[in-house]
Order: C-alpha cells, then sequence, then structure tokens
C-alpha cells in the first residue's frame, strides 16, 4: 500500500511538473514577445528621432546656403559697382601676401 501511495504521489509529482514546464514555456514565449515589441518600440522611437535631426540639419544646411547665395550676389554688386576700385584692391592684397610669402623663404 505504502508503494502504491508513492506511486500516486508520484505520478501527481510529475503532472505538476508537466504543468509548471507548460507554464514556464507560456511565461518564456511572453517575456519574448515582450521584449520583441519593447525593441520594436524603441526602435521606432530611435527611427523617428533620427529623421527629426535630419530634418533639423537639412535646415540648416538649406540656410546656410540661403545665407551664401545672398553674400555671393551682395559681393557682386558691391564688386560691379566699383570694378576699378575692385580691381586695385585686389591687386594691392595680392602685392601684400605676395611679399609676405616672399619674405618666409
Amino acid at each position: 500500500m505504502a508503494e502504491q501511495e508513492i506511486r500516486v504521489e508520484l505520478d501527481a509529482l510529475r503532472g505538476d511538473l508537466n504543468v509548471l514546464r507548460r507554464d514556464l514555456g507560456e511565461l518564456l514565449s511572453a517575456l519574448r514577445s515582450t521584449g520583441v515589441e519593447r525593441a520594436a518600440e524603441v526602435g521606432n522611437h530611435v527611427k523617428e528621432e533620427a529623421m527629426h535631426r535630419m530634418e533639423q540639419v537639412k535646415e540648416a544646411f538649406d540656410s546656410a546656403k540661403e545665407a551664401g547665395h545672398k553674400l555671393c550676389k551682395q559681393a557682386q554688386r558691391k564688386l560691379g559697382s566699383r570694378p576699378v576700385t575692385s580691381t586695385l584692391t585686389a591687386f594691392a592684397i595680392g602685392m601684400v601676401i605676395g611679399r609676405l610669402l616672399n619674405g618666409r623663404r
């Protein structure tokens, strides 16, 4: 009789272990899917943030490009309004730089 009680208890214990094994498998599966979902959320957030930063960089680049064009046009107007003065100034600056570089040799 004691042997039969032990078998019944062992069978109950096996059943409990099988239930525990199944429950642990379901828990791990749920954790994996939660981890995958969270990783996807973080990935999407990083992607959105990167796109936002790229848009800011593009806006800054466009602004700098526009400012550069304005400066070039302004310089062209100034040089065009006084061509002789501009040419003489460029010649004088070239001479000064030439003497400075020639003096270093």
